[in-house]
């Protein structure tokens, strides 16, 4: 595996209506702390998977940066994540209101001083057009991020770039939903929070807690849907004063809510959740939101197609679809070929779900 993180904190400006002591802080906070987390957490313990790139004064810089880690992360359990941290900006009637990011250089004026979102939306995508891609993640944590769709489709999607078979897609974290009419973000952090996270931006320090913190309830990696439902529980339940939260938003174009995203800071011993062994335990934990472990369930053809089974009788759950695939895969690759034929003739006569 080589999969990357890029952290982005865009805390210093030349024009002086985004230049500011506050920005300078919070945001050179929020980059230190991504950078010391994340290069302590799996997938990106690896040394030089995390890359900060403080302060960029250009949009090429970013550009560059993000182009070089798509391309070292390019296989299927690869992730390639960035972390952007800084000004955001849309302007009416240009590019359907599009997300701009803010570089050093950036005039609040002039649109072509900024980084638009699909530009960077290509560029962390640009070696995912293969049935070797991997899952791309970005933590957006600036203003107007409910400008992160794209218009013009029925159900608006991260970026207008289209998924091949194979690729994992892209899911994309910030302070404000699509659906949200709120265009700012708060530079000020959460005292409630305590340290460091305090010093922080206040979405940023929510989210950098919920991954240091780690969950009792998950498993050897923290899911999509299990980081996304534990900071807007913490964001939704801040009392800090100063605090001003809108409700979190994470949009995703291929993966799900039981995506595996960064390894769980609860050590096994004091986790609730344990790896399923009977049917029943395997239902469960997939009720309960999480992947199927495919893993577990090869050397048994038994269990195995029984699974399969349960997930074909829900057609219109994305989840189960994605789940359903996954073990097929894994049983076409990994199993024997007594294995495969049993698995194969268990799903014929439909065993017992």
């Amino acid at each position: 595996m080589a999969s990357r993180a890029v952290i982005i904190g865009a805390a210093d400006y030349a024009h002086p209506q985004l230049d500011s002591p506050k920005i300078q802080d919070a945001v050179g906070a929020s980059a230190d702390e991504y950078l010391a987390l994340l290069s302590r957490r799996n997938p990106f313990r690896a040394p030089g998977a995390c890359v900060s790139l403080k302060n960029p004064g250009s949009r090429a810089e970013i550009m560059n940066a993000v182009l070089t880690a798509a391309k070292e992360a390019n296989q299927p359990d690869d992730i390639l994540l960035v972390v952007y941290v800084g000004h955001g900006r849309a302007w009416p009637h240009l590019y359907s209101d599009e997300l701009h990011f803010a570089v050093g250089t950036s005039d609040p004026e002039q649109p072509w001083t900024w980084l638009e979102w699909r530009l960077l939306a290509w560029a962390m995508r640009r070696d995912q057009r293969g049935p070797d891609a991997g899952l791309r993640v970005l933590v957006a944590d600036c203003c107007y991020t409910s400008r992160l769709t794209m218009g013009g489709e029925p159900e608006p999607v991260p970026t207008g770039l289209p998924l091949l078979a194979g690729d994992k897609g892209l899911a994309v974290f910030s302070p404000s939903r699509s659906t949200s009419t709120e265009v700012r973000t708060f530079p000020n952090g959460c005292l409630s929070l305590g340290e460091p996270w305090s010093r922080c931006t206040a979405f940023s320090g929510h989210f950098l807690k919920v991954l240091h913190d780690g969950s009792d309830r998950s498993g050897e990696y923290l899911l999509l849907g299990e980081v996304r439902d534990a900071l807007h529980k913490s964001m939704k339940d801040c009392r800090d004063p100063d605090s001003h939260h809108d409700v979190p938003g994470l949009e995703m174009q291929g993966p799900n809510d039981r995506t595996p995203f960064v390894e769980n800071a609860v050590p096994p011993p004091n986790r609730v959740w344990k790896t399923p062994v009977t049917f029943e335990e395997h239902v469960a934990d997939l009720v309960a939101g999480r992947s199927l472990q495919v893993d577990e369930v090869l050397a048994d053809p038994a269990l195995a197609a029984r699974l399969r089974n349960w997930l074909a009788a829900r057609p219109r759950d994305e989840a189960a679809r994605a789940d359903a695939a996954r073990l097929d895969a894994a049983i076409n690759e990994q199993a024997s070929a007594e294995t495969y034929a049993r698995y194969r003739r268990l799903r014929r006569v439909g065993v017992q779900v």
